[in-house]
């Protein structure tokens, strides 16, 4: 859509009367439906890449918005981090159809287990608040990413303990999203190591499995797909795990185990405008300044003549 069309259909002013402020913007649908959400650190600028919005394959989206939207709402926001804030606010309550990211954290997939002497039982779910009697960790971002490593866990705990048949699996509810393992005969040392490892702590995990499946002759055998199942968990660790541990501890929740699906996208966005502003503190700084303070820092007192000493 050229810039001529979209003022035809918006106002040949609108652009200009934006504030050149932080905030959120929501195309709108004939009956006031949101089509999509945004945020912006300058309401005005943004707008206008729509408004310019080219044939180009990334200005796609802009165009169809365009194209698709009836009227436009804006909203002022202090800062950009409450700009974020609100975004993700507003994509969780309207789940707009343009929106995709950020609208379905109920879908955010959790690990939990629960342990009774040499019995442990496994879960990946979307749906903790169902499973009371489970410690659960997470909630992690990536579904194709935690199951796949959670599949990996089951596969690789097999060679050390004893998978029981589903079928009696019965003291525990159906939920949907939600897969359920049960290991028997499986030392309470597993439990100790797995718990740090799905908090986030310490992947000594993958330490303690590689040692134990050396010594087992069926991991031995099916080397490859072993070698691939811990590839999965390094990644899981890599991707979900510590991060998810590192903003934790970066919004003050470094104590808390596990982190509910509605609250982990607002975590990681306070956490990551605050690593933003650090960043353009650090950039800002008149560069002698931050050299004196290094050279500053750098330099040793000299030490005090002694009363009497030879000049």
């Amino acid at each position: 859509m050229s810039a001529r069309r979209f003022d035809a259909k918006f106002g040949a002013t609108r652009i200009d009367e934006l504030p050149p402020a932080p905030g959120v913007y929501e195309w709108l649908g004939t009956d006031d439906q949101t089509l999509y959400v945004g945020k912006a650190a300058n309401l005005r600028n943004r707008l206008r890449q729509y408004r310019n919005a080219g044939r180009r394959k990334a200005h796609r989206k802009m165009r169809a918005l365009v194209a698709a939207a009836s009227g436009l709402r804006v909203r002022t926001c202090d800062s950009e981090l409450a700009a974020l804030l609100l975004e993700n606010q507003l994509i969780q309550q309207l789940r707009p159809p343009f929106n995709v990211s950020g609208a379905f954290v109920m879908l955010y997939p959790c690990i939990g287990l629960r342990a009774h002497e040499r019995i442990l039982d496994l879960c990946c779910t979307t749906s903790p608040h169902l499973l009371g009697d489970f410690a659960c960790f997470g909630a992690y971002r990536s579904a194709r990413v935690t199951r796949a490593a959670f599949g990996a866990l089951v596969e690789l705990l097999a060679h050390v303990g004893h998978v029981e048949p589903t079928r009696r699996f019965t003291d525990v509810p159906r939920i949907p999203y939600t897969r359920m393992v049960r290991l028997r005969q499986l030392d309470p040392g597993w439990r100790t190591a797995l718990e740090p490892f799905l908090l986030g702590t310490s992947p000594e995990l993958l330490t303690q499995l590689v040692l134990a499946l050396v010594e087992k002759p069926a991991a031995r055998r099916q080397a490859e797909p072993t070698q691939a199942a811990l590839q999965l968990l390094k990644r899981f660790w890599d991707e979900e795990s510590a991060p998810l541990r590192q903003a934790m501890i970066a919004a003050g929740r470094g104590d808390d185990r596990f982190l509910p699906q509605a609250e982990r996208d607002p975590v990681f966005l306070a956490v990551r405008a605050q690593r933003d502003r650090d960043d353009r503190d650090t950039t800002s700084r008149p560069a002698g300044a931050r050299g004196r303070r290094a050279s500053a820092r750098g330099r040793t007192r000299p030490a005090p003549r002694r009363r009497g000493a030879r000049q």
